[in-house]
């Protein structure tokens, strides 16, 4: 696998898009605003990073780490270790905080999923604090901060097929997502938008069978309304497909949401039809 290192901002700007591999930052960075769809991005050491935002998504924080803002549709994913995360806003999730890990300065519709060990989060709105069994673990929270503690998922296709409103035909599942319409009517992924679908072909991808994180690489799909409440952007459409159920991956922290390696685009559902 390809490893680079990241000690300026200069050298991050150089990562092309199409990069395969990990991309390890060590250094000080202004920002990290862009998904890199084949490479997973580790933050450790005694990094800073100002700005994470846009669609960014970053793997792993450790270390002595420090990122100061987490906005946008941002994704950040096992926090451990002396990490610091401050000023998490706008639909930003921060996902697996465990050891000493902190979490500050939590506002907007951000969303902390998953602590342990000696975490520590802050929490000033309507934010959303989720763990496995355990309400202690969040700190310093607001009244109006919600803390949902979820029983660790069963991860099978029965469990999940029985928990969530799925139609299955003939060992195939119906399934959603919402995409990006561009102006000339191709379909994009938002996360990778040279990612196209295209209505009656049959796309497939590499899947991670990793069942632990649920935003592990493949393609993402879930049942109807978790893909029309994740589609907040101007120029949402939302997809129809069919996915085989042996090609189905479902983690434990699945929220509705499963990946898999192959799928056939079915249709677009008028926005009309959305609710119904």
């Amino acid at each position: 696998m390809n490893k680079i290192e990241i000690n300026n901002q200069q050298e991050m700007d150089a990562v092309p898009d199409n990069f395969t591999g990990k991309i390890r930052v060590i250094g000080i960075l202004q920002r990290i605003t862009k998904h890199y769809p084949n490479a997973n991005i580790y933050v450790y050491g005694n990094a800073q990073i100002s700005n994470v935002y846009g669609n960014a998504q970053i793997s792993n924080v450790y270390g002595n780490a420090q990122i100061r803002y987490v906005y946008g549709n941002a994704q950040i994913s096992n926090v451990d270790g002396n990490a610091q995360i401050s000023n998490v806003y706008g639909n930003a999730q921060i996902r697996y905080v465990d050891g000493n890990a902190q979490i500050r300065y939590v506002d907007g519709n951000a969303a902390v999923l998953f602590i342990d060990g000696k975490a520590k989060v802050q929490c000033k709105r309507k934010n959303i604090v989720c763990n496995y069994n355990d309400k202690n673990v969040a700190h310093d929270l607001s009244k109006q901060t919600t803390i949902v503690v979820l029983d660790r998922f069963n991860a099978t296709l029965e469990s999940y097929l029985s928990t969530y409103p799925i139609e299955v035909k003939d060992n195939v599942a119906i399934m959603y997502k919402t995409v990006h319409k561009l102006d000339d009517g191709r379909f994009v992924s938002n996360y990778d938008k040279s990612f196209e679908y295209k209505i009656g072909e049959v796309k497939t991808e590499f899947c991670s069978d990793n069942k632990n994180d649920s935003c592990d690489k493949g393609i993402q799909v879930s049942y109807k309304m978790w893909a029309i409440r994740f589609g907040t952007w101007e120029n949402v459409a939302l997809l129809e497909f069919e996915v085989p159920l042996d090609k189905i991956v479902i983690a434990f922290d699945c929220d509705g949401k499963v990946r898999t390696s192959e799928c056939k685009c079915i249709r677009e559902i008028p926005k009309e039809d959305w609710y119904k």
